[in-house]
């Protein structure tokens, strides 16, 4: 009977030294599949864009970007506080970084458009940098775009890190601007049109989602080029 007993003993030990053995060759087994899992998520984030919004932080610290850099002007607008003012709904900040530089985005809805203003910040040299901005209308159908612009001088936000190249900041202001009497002065004349940029003196063109672009010639009777300055 002893005998017995120390058989199913060294059995029941064998068992589960069997089962400790299963165990931790599967854990090991799951703890590779989660190091394999972490690098995928690590290399697909470095290939996707991550859009971030502007820290809130900063946003209520009243943080004036051009200060970074020791521009001390009055170079700057409040974006939410217009926005707001004409009805524009769905207001989001973008920041995040690609080759190109630091990108800075501002998006809303108004007028049945769905406005993209996208900055590009970029290095000179180790204490100067550049940016140029574009300015985009869609309806769903059609996209009305003005190019890249790089003047040299830029519009900051007065509640966010978010800047633009003053000339299409001026486009941007004038096209959302229905009261203006600059505006409807520049588009005396013109035929009406349903592109937001009819008449503002800056070259634009319109893209259709099959690919197709077509320029624009209503720039009305000034342009930016002839010395006209929107900035107000």
């Amino acid at each position: 009977m002893k005998k017995i007993f120390n058989k199913e003993k060294e059995q029941l030990k064998s068992i589960a030294i069997f089962i400790l053995i299963g165990i931790s060759g599967g854990l090991l087994v799951l703890n590779a599949i989660h190091i394999g899992h972490d690098v995928v998520v690590k290399k697909e984030a470095t290939t996707t864009v991550a859009y971030q919004p502007a820290n809130e932080a900063i946003v209520e610290s009243g943080f004036y970007p051009g200060r970074i850099y020791g521009d001390y002007t009055d170079l700057t607008f409040c974006f939410d506080e217009y926005l707001g003012s004409i009805g524009a709904s769905e207001v989001q900040r973008y920041m995040y970084s690609t080759g190109e530089g630091k990108i800075y985005e501002l998006r809303f809805k108004f007028g049945g458009f769905n406005y993209i203003i996208k900055t590009t910040e970029f290095k000179v040299d180790l204490y100067s940098y550049g940016l140029y901005s574009r300015l985009e209308a869609n309806n769903g159908q059609v996209a009305f775009v003005v190019p890249t612009e790089n003047s040299g001088t830029y519009i900051c936000d007065a509640t966010s890190p978010f800047k633009v190249d003053w000339k299409i900041f001026d486009v941007f202001h004038a096209a959302t601007d229905r009261n203006s009497g600059l505006v409807k002065e520049l588009r005396a004349g013109l035929e009406e049109t349903n592109c937001p940029f009819y008449g503002l003196g800056i070259a634009h063109y319109e893209q259709w989602n099959d690919g197709t672009v077509t320029w624009h010639d209503d720039l009305g009777n000034i342009t930016f080029d002839d010395g006209l300055d929107l900035h107000y």
